[in-house]
């Protein structure tokens, strides 16, 4: 039986209008999940988030805000940005339910936007769901959906900023000369602090308002 199959679209992946640049694990313990990551796909060195804290105003989970309950840790190998994610126990969080209705490893893909707005009403337009919410340290404001079927994964759109874009070619920079001897990037911050930015709103795919609000300036070395 023959199956046809449709053809490729032949478009750069600079005009999709999405990038994908990010592959992210939820771990049980940070500091294994890193030398793993590091030995076997060679990346770092990592760039370590701070402890999670109670704070509930930065990020929103299915419709309620939601601190972000999980320690993060960034490192590149190559062209692509690995995301670690460490729930912390007991946690309502993306992450934290994810691994316990799942288990431990891919959590999503990443994909970069310059257009977030019209990512927002595309994926609105097409019925997805938005289950988190919120915006990183840089002003880049960042949402996850419910992967399509084939993924078996979350799918994370990130908006890229100046600020944003400069931080991943540091840690790119990083990676290239990195050798080995610290697994945790302890060098000075990459950019100066950022002021907070406005609190956006996206539109959900039930139609109701979602505010992100900016998270406040902090000396997070992630995202």
């Amino acid at each position: 039986m023959s199956i046809q199959l449709p053809p490729i679209p032949n478009v750069p992946p600079g005009e999709r209008g999405r990038e994908f640049i990010q592959l992210c694990f939820v771990v049980k313990d940070l500091a294994e999940a890193m030398t793993f990551f590091s030995s076997t796909f060679g990346a770092g060195p990592w760039f370590l988030g701070p402890e999670p804290s109670d704070q509930s105003e930065h990020f929103v989970y299915r419709g309620k805000p939601t601190p972000l309950g999980a320690r993060i840790a960034l490192g590149y190998a190559g062209e692509m940005m690995y995301e670690l994610v460490c729930p912390q126990p007991g946690s309502r969080s993306i992450f934290a339910e994810w691994a316990a209705e799942r288990g431990y490893g891919l959590h999503h893909f990443g994909f970069a936007v310059r257009d977030f707005d019209a990512t927002v009403n595309a994926l609105h337009k097409a019925g997805r769901e938005v289950l988190f919410s919120g915006e990183t340290p840089r002003g880049a404001r960042i949402l996850m959906v419910g992967g399509a079927e084939p993924l078996g994964a979350l799918e994370e759109f990130i908006e890229i900023t100046p600020a944003g874009e400069f931080f991943y070619s540091f840690m790119k920079s990083q990676a290239a000369a990195w050798n080995h001897s610290e697994l945790v990037y302890t060098g000075p911050p990459p950019m100066p602090e950022q002021e907070s930015a406005p609190a956006h709103t996206v539109q959900t795919s039930k139609g109701d308002a979602m505010e992100i609000h900016s998270l406040s300036t902090t000396k997070s070395r992630v995202r």
